[in-house]
């Protein structure tokens, strides 16, 4: 396959150069060793921020009667909530650049991608 532009990984770098060589009519191939958003969006970034978010709060809980309220019983954390959330949150941005579902190993040829056409997407999984 001839491609004007070979991009490789697809997190916010990568998709983003993916959507604006689309819109200029450029034939596009962006290749990822995972999970399409890349390690910022899969597992660093983005996860991160989550639990973080969630780590903030109990602090803050903790601290609440420094503001004047009074938390009757015990703060504690639930820890498999919190993994939850931060799974919705992570799936929720995916959604937003793989509307649909990627076989590993597979290019998609002519596929929407990114909701833009004239992406191929290929996932090579190595280590």
């Amino acid at each position: 396959m001839d491609y004007d532009l070979i991009i490789l990984g697809s997190g916010p770098g990568g998709y983003v150069a993916a959507i604006r060589a689309s819109q200029l009519k450029m034939k596009v191939a962006v290749v990822e060793r995972a999970e399409l958003g890349g390690i910022c969006l899969n597992w660093g970034c983005i996860p991160t921020k989550a639990l973080a978010a969630s780590a903030g709060i109990f602090a803050q809980c903790r601290k609440s009667e420094d503001f004047g309220i009074e938390v009757k019983g015990e703060i504690t954390p639930h820890f498999s909530k919190i993994i939850e959330r931060k799974n919705r949150i992570v799936a929720t941005q995916i959604k937003g650049i793989n509307p649909e579902e990627i076989s590993s190993g597979h290019s998609t040829s002519n596929i929407d991608r990114f909701g833009f056409k004239h992406v191929d997407c290929f996932i090579i999984h190595y280590r």
